[in-house]
């Protein structure tokens, strides 16, 4: 109940690694125009234009091909723009969880949680982890990006029968792995 010594967090640390959810790798610039470009409208415009070329409109072909590079500029400032926005706020969250190491409570980054760490939550806390309740008053968790239940639902740290029940049901322990943190 003290939570892990400091050495034997750093060791399944190592051992686990980081308690992250895999990122998506930001793209590059030619991924960006290669994306704007595979579009069924732009492709569409090509073709459009390919046609204009073929029965002799070389002024409708040129109008529609300065609409596609137009489309496709426009599209790809406006992804890069909107990924590079998005990796400025990613660089500025900086999610932390309290967990009891030797004893005493540490805030620490998410990614630095390891299985079998004691975390301690208070009113608002997000879940940082797969846990395990150990002791908890009034724990009411809103699930509904896992369940869809519109209301939160009530959780205790008893077990009960888990038998042919969804881990999503279950109030407690009864769903638990070696890797699961405490």
């Amino acid at each position: 109940k003290d939570g892990l010594a400091g050495a034997e967090a750093e060791r399944r640390l190592q051992e686990f690694g980081p308690n992250v959810v895999a990122r998506e790798a930001r793209h590059s610039y030619f991924r960006l125009l290669g994306n704007a470009l595979i579009n069924p409208l732009v492709i569409l415009l090509f073709v459009l234009a390919a046609s204009s070329f073929l029965t002799g409109g070389f002024g409708a072909g040129i109008v529609v091909l300065i609409m596609v590079f137009i489309s496709v500029l426009l599209r790809f400032v406006q992804e890069a723009r909107a990924s590079s926005a998005a990796a400025k706020l990613q660089a500025m969250i900086s999610v932390h969880a309290t967990v009891l190491r030797d004893g005493q409570p540490h805030e620490v980054p998410l990614g630095q949680l390891v299985p079998g760490d004691v975390v301690q939550l208070a009113a608002g806390d997000m879940i940082p982890a797969d846990v395990r309740l150990l002791s908890c008053k009034d724990l009411f968790l809103i699930q509904g990006s896992l369940t869809g239940e519109s209301f939160p639902v009530e959780k205790f740290a008893t077990r009960e029968d888990a038998a042919g029940r969804s881990p999503l049901e279950l109030r407690s322990e009864e769903h638990t792995s070696e890797l699961q943190s405490l």
